[in-house]
């Protein structure tokens, strides 16, 4: 059994998963910024991330998430970093608020569904310059949502395809882009992805309790704490790979003069 007396989840296996693609993508754009495969190996994380959002029951915005996103915010400007896009909690928030509104006619209402794919798509780029991911975090959420709630889902089968591929291409073009992968890392990426969202389309609640007891108990307590207390996890990791990057001087880091809007080019040091 895990710290807390409870065995392995399905919530702690993806999320331990999320943080670890989330790793590698941070190792590569801290210290390794030429090894743009280990970026591309980050971009797996960011759709696990948000389909937990919308697969979840709660909408509350958290006191704890709130939290983190004050304290990236403050760290952002103090190590001089950019404001905009606002952080990835700060999406989390967004998206939750815009789930709760949202998300229970989204897929009753056929106007509504379509208004919110097409609004959506619109917007990525420009609400992208605002928050982490943007528009494309929502539409991910909802892929979520989706598969938590499809069995009280009015939509017919064949706009829930168009959904689904819409959330996919947009995901894999945004992604390509924005990080300028070559042909060959487009391909993998856009496979890696489609593999990604069709194991995601059966996940499920369920305890693992005969690999919790086949497992060793360091390994069992390891899991649940990555499972349990993620958040935490993605706010310290930031601020400790932030104070090595500044320490060894791996990273252009100017204290308490923060850009306004993120570049590639300047935080990067590549031009996509």
């Amino acid at each position: 059994m895990g710290g807390d007396g409870e065995p392995i989840n399905s919530y702690d296996l993806l999320k331990l998963f999320a943080l670890l693609t989330m790793f590698v993508d941070h190792i590569g754009f801290f210290f390794f910024p030429e090894y743009s495969w280990m970026r591309l190996v980050g971009r797996l994380s960011f759709p696990c991330w948000m389909f937990l959002i919308g697969y979840a029951n709660t909408r509350r915005l958290a006191p704890d998430i709130i939290a983190g996103a004050v304290i990236l915010l403050v760290h952002n400007i103090v190590m001089g970093q950019y404001i905009l896009p606002l952080n990835m909690l700060i999406t989390i928030l967004t998206v939750r608020a815009l789930l709760g509104k949202f998300a229970v006619d989204t897929f009753r209402s056929r106007a509504l569904f379509f208004a919110s794919l097409v609004i959506s798509v619109i917007l990525v780029f420009p609400s992208g310059i605002l928050l982490e991911y943007g528009t494309l975090a929502y539409m991910m959420a909802l892929f979520g949502y989706y598969i938590r709630h499809r069995a009280e889902v009015t939509l017919k089968q064949w706009e829930i395809v168009i959904f689904i591929t819409v959330v996919y291409f947009s995901t894999v073009i945004i992604e390509v882009i924005f990080f300028g992968f070559l042909p060959q890392q487009a391909l993998c990426y856009a496979v890696l992805l489609i593999i990604e969202m069709f194991v995601l389309m059966f996940f499920q609640p369920r305890q693992f309790v005969k690999l919790t007891s086949y497992m060793p108990s360091f390994m069992v307590d390891i899991i649940c704490f990555c499972g349990r207390q993620s958040l935490w996890i993605y706010v310290v990791h930031l601020l400790i790979f932030y104070f090595i990057a500044f320490f060894i001087n791996a990273r252009e880091i100017d204290l308490f003069s923060p850009h306004l809007i993120y570049t590639p080019l300047h935080y990067d040091g590549v031009e996509n």
